[in-house]
């Protein structure tokens, strides 16, 4: 029979087969892997989509409030702690404060917003704290409109959201295009597309 007697034959078999188990078992700590990291972003954006949803609740909530009671200033208050906090390194508040700063400032100057653009800048540098670049970029998505029409700023920030796009993070797709799209819009009712 060819030289390869029975008990030859059975072991090259049976070694063949703990390589298919551990195939699959991989494959199924890799597809486990996977699901639990999809999982995790998903979270981290729901998370992120609330802060904002609930902040931009309470400021609108609280300006139709605020008309009935004179003398209250809470949210100078409270736009001036989040810049504090906005413009202060702290991994853990840093991205939460850039959010609701966007979501309640009512205005901002250009030396504001290339503050934030060297924040942007900086994260950037080691690219290791997606969260922090993406709470920079939608504050900058809110703030672009506050700007003055006169802003240079205007036009870098179209750059910026394609830049963002180009990092190829999955993260970051959704708060580059806002951006972009938060661009287009501001420079269209300043109708500079007109010419």
């Amino acid at each position: 029979m060819g030289g390869v007697s029975g008990g030859e034959c059975n072991r090259s078999v049976s070694n063949v087969h703990p390589r298919r188990r551990d195939s699959s078992h991989n494959e199924r700590f890799y597809e486990e892997h996977d699901y639990e990291r999809r999982v995790k972003k998903r979270r981290a954006r729901l998370i992120t989509a609330t802060e904002e949803a609930f902040t931009h609740i309470k400021r609108t909530g609280h300006q139709v409030c605020m008309r009935d009671i004179p003398d209250c200033d809470w949210l100078n208050t409270w736009t001036s702690l989040a810049k504090n906090f906005a413009f202060c390194y702290n991994p853990a508040l840093q991205p939460r404060a850039l959010i609701v700063y966007g979501c309640i400032c009512k205005s901002i100057t250009d030396l504001e917003m290339k503050q934030l653009l060297r924040i942007l800048v900086k994260a950037l540098e080691n690219f290791t704290e997606i969260k922090r670049i993406e709470a920079i970029v939608m504050c900058l998505t809110r703030l672009q409109p506050l700007l003055t029409p006169e802003s240079p700023i205007h036009k870098f920030l179209f750059w910026i959201g394609i830049s963002v796009l180009q990092l190829d993070q999955e993260d970051l797709y959704a708060v580059g295009l806002a951006l972009i799209e938060q661009n287009l819009h501001t420079l269209d009712s300043q109708n500079v597309f007109d010419n």
